[in-house]
């Protein structure tokens, strides 16, 4: 039987200790051809370089090219050292499948805690502890990732202090029904159906200080999207599709 994921599983910790945990700014970062480095604040990324290229695309009538712009190199801040991360793999047929323009990936990192100079193995470590979750586009263009910069998904808290290392399952299919990572359609019937389950791109499964092996099965990065802060202008058009569908329910009546 596949794992299946309730909604109320997934909650927002609206008071974390992110500060206690990690740098709130980088030092100076000093890119390619740049002469004067700039500090990135935390859970920010910038371009390193952007091209333009072509790329083919295909209807059922007719086969065209169009330009688009692609951040072939872009740096992201963690707030720490970094030691260990890992990519999720693509589980579905759609994700496999997509073009270069609709490529979401999942990058899982996690850093060692704020202010702790050395951890030693064989000693357990405890205390708060965060995993991190980015979605990585390098298309412009992208609809879930507009910029095509690295973008903070969420962060997954334990209390085992850091994390030794983290790795997806390479084939989760015998454990959960993935949902397409690139697609991002399966949320809408979560949002029309509360009780239907949390659309899951994968497992995830950390080595922590404190002993402990714990696994996330982790929502889509739609999914996560959606929980977490909205730009206003994305605000801004959810409220006008709120308006229209209740115009086109007044209407009915």
């Amino acid at each position: 039987m596949a794992w299946s994921l309730r909604p109320d599983v997934c909650r927002e910790w609206k008071d974390a200790p992110v500060e206690q945990l990690l740098n709130v700014q980088s030092l100076p970062v000093r890119l390619p051809l740049t002469q004067h480095g700039e500090p990135l604040q935390l859970f920010s990324s910038m371009a390193v370089e952007t091209v333009a290229c072509e790329v083919a695309t295909s209807t059922d009538r007719q086969s065209a090219t169009e330009t688009h712009d692609f951040a072939v190199d872009s740096v992201l801040y963690a707030g720490g050292p970094v030691w260990t991360l890992d990519w999720c793999p693509l589980a579905t047929a759609e994700d496999a499948a997509a073009d270069p323009l609709h490529t979401v990936e999942t990058l899982a990192l996690s850093t060692h805690p704020k202010g702790q100079r050395r951890n030693p193995i064989g000693l357990q470590h405890t205390g708060p502890g965060a995993l991190q979750l980015w979605a990585v586009s390098s298309s412009v263009g992208n609809s879930l990732v507009p910029s095509g910069l690295p973008k903070l998904l969420a962060l997954l808290w334990h209390e085992g202090n850091l994390a030794w290392d983290v790795q997806w399952c390479p084939n989760p299919s015998g454990f959960i029904q993935p949902s397409s990572n690139t697609v991002g359609q399966a949320s809408e019937d979560q949002h029309s159906d509360p009780a239907a389950a949390v659309p899951v791109q994968g497992l995830l499964a950390a080595v922590l200080g404190s002993g402990d092996v714990m696994i996330w099965a982790v929502p889509t990065t739609q999914y996560l999207l959606d929980m977490g802060p909205q730009e206003p202008q994305q605000q801004q058009q959810q409220q006008q599709q709120q308006q229209h569908a209740e115009q086109q329910q007044y209407l009915e009546h």
